[in-house]
């Protein structure tokens, strides 16, 4: 696909630790957090599955609830993993605030920035005062799902963060379905023909738009170690 369209798609490393663990292999639940974060910077280093192709984030996931072991090792294995290549963890998390609160610890204790940590499906979470608490430590939130229906939702919420002077710490996604599974496919289009339209329509400035757009994504992502002394 970035062959054919010219556009640079980034790919992820890591282990997807939602879902009740359907999709965590069985190597992880048995080898340490150090033996995992292995496998990933290797991965960086050399390439994925034998190819030239290197992952430029580590994709995590955390359950509903209290936060189960194996979540808080992979998570960990991602901490190991974003001090040896600078890799962004981006870790769907959704309307948990123990997940939340756990990874923050985490990072605290290997002295990583919250700055190194994406809040991915931060828009579930209900009580908004929580994301910009973490934007206030550093962490990016990711408003993702955006759609022509909650337009508005979107405003609203962004507007808290423009508020707050935390416009610099949010993220945009559709989330949308690629792949369906037989489904309507719900395409990737909603933020630039609906929502920041709409935005620019409310009173939001051109550049406010763009840093949420181009140049919160490349500094979110940008391959560094995020370290506190």
């Amino acid at each position: 696909m970035a062959d054919s369209t010219g556009i640079q798609i980034v790919t992820n490393t890591g282990y997807y630790g939602a879902a009740d663990d359907r999709y965590v292999p069985e190597f992880a639940f048995k080898a340490t957090a150090e033996e995992i974060s292995k496998v990933w910077i290797e991965e960086f280093e050399e390439g994925i599955d034998g190819t030239e192709v290197r992952p430029g984030f580590v994709k995590l996931a955390f359950d509903d609830g209290v936060p189960s072991e194996i979540d808080k090792k992979l998570f960990t294995a991602g901490i190991l993993t974003h001090l040896n290549t600078g890799l962004t963890l981006a870790v769907h998390t959704g309307n948990n605030p123990e997940a939340a609160t756990a990874q923050l610890k985490l990072l605290a204790q290997h002295h990583v920035s919250p700055d190194a940590w994406v809040w991915v499906h931060a828009h579930l979470v209900e009580d908004i005062e929580l994301l910009l608490n973490a934007a206030s430590a550093g962490a990016w939130i990711s408003l993702d799902g955006a759609k022509e229906s909650n337009v508005q939702e979107y405003i609203n919420k962004i507007d808290r963060f423009r508020s707050q002077n935390l416009l610099h710490k949010i993220l945009l996604s559709h989330d949308g379905d690629g792949f369906p599974m037989g489904g309507e496919i719900r395409e990737f289009e909603a933020i630039p023909r609906h929502l920041i339209p709409a935005m620019l329509a409310n009173g939001f400035k051109e550049k406010e738009v763009d840093q949420i757009t181009v140049r919160n994504p490349k500094e979110a992502f940008m391959i560094r170690t995020r370290r506190i002394d």
